[in-house]
């Protein structure tokens, strides 16, 4: 019973290395193929490599640091965030003061801020214009900008920005 499996399994097997034939032209054609596209894959990699400098195996400083080259790079921010989140005492009111004059109160910086403060409360600078709101903030953090009002008084100068407390 043994030997008639083999020779059954021999001859299908025959009779399917004799159905395809391989010419060397077949054979050769995956091969060159693969090493086209490894070689496509190197240079691309070199590319990458020399427009962004050479590879460092370290941690980066930002979640954000290795992110596309023509977006703006938020690297000093996120760095100023996390030195005001150090600084303030766990569970303050905190608003976040735009950058710019145009720029949203509840912006990509505003987001940014709650989601490296996440032991302050974080508000959105217009609870500082608003007049019925139930408290103003305990602390304001103001980067790249100057941010003026007799309410509050500088607490800590920071690279980049600074902290002001609410006068009591």
């Amino acid at each position: 019973m043994e030997g008639a499996r083999f020779a059954m399994r021999s001859l299908r097997d025959e009779r399917l290395d004799t159905a395809t034939p391989r010419s060397p032209r077949n054979a050769v054609m995956p091969s060159a193929l693969r090493r086209l596209c490894a070689l496509v894959m190197l240079a691309l990699v070199l590319t990458e490599i020399r427009r962004r400098g050479p590879l460092i195996f370290r941690a980066p400083s930002t979640v954000l640091s290795n992110s596309h080259p023509g977006q703006p790079s938020p690297d000093a921010y996120l760095l100023f965030l996390g030195e005001a989140g150090r600084r303030l005492p766990r569970g303050a009111v905190v608003a976040v003061v735009p950058q710019r004059q145009g720029e949203l109160a509840t912006g990509a910086r505003y987001l940014m801020a709650v989601a490296q403060m996440p032991d302050q409360n974080v508000v959105p600078p217009t609870t500082l214009r608003a007049l019925d709101a139930p408290r103003i903030p305990e602390w304001v953090v103001s980067y790249g900008a100057v941010f003026e009002d007799s309410r509050f008084r500088l607490a800590a100068a920071i690279p980049g920005g600074a902290l002001y407390r609410a006068v009591p």
